[in-house]
């Protein structure tokens, strides 16, 4: 099965789930660094608290 062919969902939301799985792989990838930069670890915190929310939603 394609993965970029239109399903029954629309493919505006799977383009989504697709770009949102890539985030939090790449999430936990920065994750398990070590991280000294402190714009960059309150990026993350903002990020986590919206992945958060949106899983609250669902």
């Amino acid at each position: 099965m394609n993965p970029y062919s239109p399903g029954p969902q629309s493919s505006l939301s799977h383009w989504f789930t697709r770009y949102h799985e890539a985030c939090a792989a790449i999430a936990r990838y920065v994750a398990s660094m070590s991280i000294d930069d402190p714009e960059l670890q309150q990026l993350i915190v903002q990020w986590r608290s919206i992945q958060q929310e949106r899983s609250q939603g669902e």
